[in-house]
């Protein structure tokens, strides 16, 4: 006769488990007879053991035939809670990891904090799901389910709210609701199986998840509504005429220009091109006064009210750069910039006129790509003698046959929530020279450089849309900043204080 226990199998409880118990202890429970073959295994029993001996094993509550567990809709359920918590911990994880480290605000990073603790949580829902839809031998393993499902639905009924109001498709406009609908399934599911009666402090968890989900909403709008608009840039660009002198046989006139500016905003500026410009103008008088057609002429131009004045001709003395194409600048920094300028004595010039121009982005609103630097593209073909013309800018930047360097990349927002939620956008800058030899008449020795920059979608970027263009220029700080006046002097003033010095 045998020394071991005398082994009681119980009736199955509501999922189809039966508790297995000896006289002395309760061994587990078991889903099937497999499962309970298994089970008597681990707790120590030696050999194969038949379990329709009723010497050795009492069925109660239905004999060995009796097992109601329904394995593959179990299986089958806590395989999709698997699936959807694993989606979500790794988008929220991606989210949350990329604005921990490099969101441009606080507010951004404590968001990012926010969806990692809500990835965190589904994490420990994940492997809750392989005790709750088997054995449940942890007693909160429901619980952590339950908390995990509830923050997928408040955190994904913001990031569907987020990206409806942004007005734009991206491939995660699809996962969002998708999402939702299985948050719903979910606590459908887990209210079926009577997890709420399980879990002590319900009303208080609750709470504290959907807080988190307010918290992380009350963020995301601090840093894309508020602070965008609540610090402004202030960019001072000024430009001075130095002490002009003659060269040493009399024939150049030597101007330097004094040239500086500095970020006086709290947040970092990127630069993608800064350029000065200084000209030389010739003007026309008429011995008589100008008619009415005139004045109404002058008006819709926008120019000055001058009696005798006919037209001022410019012509380009100087050009350069300034900051480097895609530097930034950090707040608070001070920058000058001299140039000496040599034009012939006798040049046949009125005013001498020098004025600066930034083309900035602000970095708290985006990220300029790296690549930005490096991705230069020439209009004209630098292996041909006479570096011949082979590509035209968009007809909104330059005219047929203008000559350009082009500048391209992806500028990413402030936050990843954003980045996920919006379309990517890419920044281009033009450096334009035009070509003045198609005027009438033609101008085979001037030219007046300028640049063009456009942020929108790939391939948009020879499309220039009004308000489109404007609200995304806004969206990312996106403006072109001119000195507040040009130097201007005589060039006969300048050329008699050069001979006295």
């Amino acid at each position: 006769m045998t020394s071991e226990p005398y082994i009681i199998v119980h009736p199955p409880d509501d999922r189809g488990l039966r508790e297995v118990t000896t006289l002395e202890r309760t061994l587990g429970r078991a889903f099937s007879a497999r499962d309970l073959h298994r089970l008597l295994h681990r707790a120590g029993f030696s050999g194969e053991i038949d379990i329709e001996d009723p010497t050795r094993v009492h069925w109660s509550g239905g004999d060995s035939s009796v097992w109601p567990d329904h394995r593959w809709r179990r299986r089958s359920v806590a395989a999709a809670m698997t699936v959807g918590l694993l989606i979500n911990a790794s988008v929220f994880a991606k989210i949350g990891v990329k604005d921990v480290f490099r969101a441009l605000s606080y507010g951004g990073r404590v968001t990012g904090v926010s969806f990692l603790a809500a990835a965190l949580v589904q994490l420990v829902a994940l492997l809750s799901i392989l005790d709750y839809w088997r054995k449940r031998n942890l007693r909160y393993s429901g619980a952590a389910v339950l908390i995990g499902v509830i923050a997928t639905l408040v955190l994904n009924s913001l990031m569907l709210f987020v990206h409806i109001y942004g007005g734009e498709y991206t491939i995660y406009l699809w996962l969002w609701p998708t999402l939702l609908i299985w948050s719903f399934w979910a606590l459908w599911e887990l209210f079926r199986q009577g997890v709420w009666g399980q879990i002590p402090h319900l009303k208080g968890i609750t709470a504290g998840v959907t807080a988190s989900g307010l918290l992380a909403a009350v963020n995301l709008a601090y840093t894309q509504v508020y602070l965008p608009y609540a610090h402004t840039v202030p960019f001072p660009l000024e430009v001075k005429f130095g002490k002009p002198s003659l060269s040493s046989d009399g024939t150049a006139l030597n101007l330097p220009i004094h040239m500086h500016y500095e970020n006086s905003a709290k947040v970092r500026i990127y630069v993608l091109d800064a350029i000065w410009h200084i000209y030389g103008g010739s003007t026309k008088f008429v011995s008589g006064a100008r008619s009415m057609k005139d004045w109404k002429a002058d008006l819709m131009q926008g120019s000055d009210f001058r009696r005798n004045f006919e037209e001022r001709d410019w012509d380009l003395i100087d050009f350069g750069g300034l900051a480097g194409v895609g530097d930034w600048l950090e707040p608070g920094g001070k920058y000058n910039h001299e140039r000496l300028v040599q034009l012939p004595a006798n040049a046949n010039f009125d005013i001498i006129s020098a004025r600066i121009e930034f083309m900035i982005v602000r970095a708290d609103r985006g990220t300029l790509d790296w690549r930005f630097t490096d991705s230069r593209e020439l209009s004209w073909d630098p292996e041909a003698d006479n570096f011949d013309h082979k590509e035209d800018a968009p007809e909104w930047v330059a005219g047929v046959d203008d000559e350009y360097i082009k500048y391209h990349s992806r500028i990413y927002y402030s936050n990843e929530i954003l980045n996920v939620t919006r379309r990517p956008q890419y920044v281009t800058l033009w450096q334009v020279i035009p070509d003045f030899s198609h005027r009438s008449p033609p101008e085979q020795d001037d030219t007046d450089p300028y640049m063009m920059s456009i942020i929108a979608p790939a391939g948009r970027e020879n499309k220039y849309n009004v308000p489109d263009q404007q609200k995304v220029s806004e969206r990312f700080g996106l403006s072109s900043v001119h000195s507040d006046s040009a130097a201007q002097a005589s060039f006969e003033s300048l050329l008699q204080t050069a001979k006295r010095n």
